[in-house]
C-alpha cells in the first residue's frame, strides 16, 4: 500500500520533482486521479532506475509512453504512439537494456488483430518475448510471455476466449523479472495489473485496480 504521502501527492495537479540525473525518489503528480499528464516515479528501494510517464486524455491516447531504465532506453521500456488509443496503436518493447535481438514492435491499425506480433532478432526467443495469436483482436486470444530470457518456470501464459477472465494468468516456480499478472472480468477495461519488474514482487511494485480504466490511488 501507498504512504499518506504518496496518496497526497497523488490528489495534486503540480509538476513533478525532477533532479539529478533524472527523476527523483517517489515523485508522483495527479490530478484527482489518473489524467492527463499524470507521472508515478518510485526509486531508490525498490525501482531503482524506473521512469514511467503516462499522458493522455480520457485513457491512453496519442503519443502516450510509459519508460523505465537510466541514461535512455533500457530494460522493459515501453514506447506507445498511435492516435484512437490501444486500438489504433504502435507498441515497442525492449527489455534488454537497450533495443536489439529481442526487440518486439507491432504496428497496424483496427487494433490486435491475427497474429499482431512481429518479433525480430536471432537465436530464438530471448529476454522479455511476447507471443499473440488468436482472432478477433485481444478478446479472443492467447497470450505467452516470458521475462527470464527463455521459456521456464517463471513464464507467464494465458490461453482463453471473451477477454481476460478471473485468475486467468498464472506462474510457477515463482515470479520472474517483468511478470504481469491480470486477474478480474468484464476484458482489460474492469481489470487489475500486478507489475514485478525487480525479480520478484517487492515494495515498490506497481498495482493497478479500477474500473473503465485507471482509477485514483493505483499505484503503490
Amino acid at each position: 500500500m501507498m504512504s499518506q504521502a504518496n496518496e497526497n501527492l497523488l490528489a495534486k495537479s503540480e509538476s513533478t520533482i525532477t533532479g539529478s540525473g533524472g527523476w527523483g525518489n517517489s515523485d508522483v503528480t495527479g490530478s484527482g486521479g489518473w489524467g492527463n499528464s499524470d507521472v508515478a516515479r518510485t526509486g531508490s528501494g525498490g525501482w531503482g532506475n524506473s521512469d514511467v510517464a503516462r499522458t493522455g486524455s480520457g485513457g491512453w491516447g496519442n503519443s502516450d509512453v510509459a519508460r523505465t531504465g537510466s541514461g535512455g532506453w533500457g530494460n522493459s521500456d515501453v514506447a506507445r504512439t498511435g492516435s484512437g488509443g490501444w486500438g489504433n496503436s504502435d507498441v515497442a518493447f525492449s527489455g534488454r537494456g537497450g533495443w536489439g535481438s529481442s526487440d518486439v514492435a507491432r504496428t497496424g491499425s483496427g487494433g490486435w488483430g491475427n497474429s499482431d506480433v512481429a518479433r525480430t532478432g536471432s537465436g530464438g526467443w530471448g529476454n522479455s518475448d511476447v507471443a499473440r495469436t488468436g482472432s478477433g483482436g485481444w478478446g479472443n486470444s492467447d497470450v505467452a510471455f516470458s521475462g527470464r530470457g527463455g521459456w521456464g518456470s517463471s513464464d507467464v501464459a494465458r490461453t482463453g476466449s471473451g477477454g481476460w477472465g478471473n485468475s486467468d494468468v498464472t506462474g510457477s516456480g515463482g515470479w520472474g523479472n517483468s511478470d504481469v499478472a491480470r486477474t478480474g472480468s468484464g476484458g482489460w477495461g474492469n481489470s487489475d495489473v500486478a507489475f514485478s519488474g525487480r525479480g520478484g514482487w517487492g515494495s515498490s511494485d506497481v498495482a493497478f485496480s479500477g474500473r473503465g480504466g485507471w482509477g485514483s490511488s493505483d499505484v503503490c
